[in-house]
């Protein structure tokens, strides 16, 4: 499919060949903008844009597929970096209606399950999010400010520790 073309020549272009090519370690994640299949127009996407359970179950489907395309590469070991925590309170009203921290629980549930299945390491960043000390480091309750270098150099330790 052009979804699986996609996703492996930007492999390919990373280093990995598919097919078997051996990596060191392959770290996966996903991210808030998932959410924004909910409500996205594109042609590509259906319209109307899915809600609810069906919403979820097609996250499924796209998560499966990405573990199993990514599972064509030999890794010594596998990491799933979860959805990082949204701040309902202080969410933008443009982003209200499907940017919630209860759809990121839920995606991150289906995700990390399926990781799981398929024999990643889960490093939860959504609760790593939720720390007071992380959450002030939000600029809109989905958009980290200038503390950004300060989370993403904490999380990386996390994932070290991982490896």
């Amino acid at each position: 499919t052009s979804q699986e073309h996609i996703f492996l020549e930007k492999l390919k272009r990373r280093g990995g060949g598919g097919g078997g090519t051996r990596e060191e370690v392959l770290v996966m994640n996903s991210g808030v903008h998932d959410l924004k299949l909910m409500v996205d127009r594109r042609p590509e996407v259906p319209d109307p844009p899915l809600e609810g359970e069906d919403f979820f179950k097609a996250m499924q489907g796209n998560y499966e597929f990405l573990f199993q395309l990514a599972n064509q590469f030999i890794a010594s070991k596998r990491i799933w970096v979860s959805t990082s925590a949204i701040l309902d309170e202080t969410v933008p009203e443009r982003f209200k209606g499907h940017t919630k921290d209860s759809n990121v629980v839920r995606l991150n549930q289906i995700s990390d399950q399926i990781a799981d299945k398929n024999g990643y390491t889960v490093i939860d960043a959504h609760s790593f999010g939720l720390t007071a000390e992380n959450a002030k480091l939000h600029s809109d309750g989905i958009h980290l400010k200038n503390g950004d270098k300060i989370y993403y150099k904490e999380l990386l330790e996390i994932l070290m520790l991982a490896i």
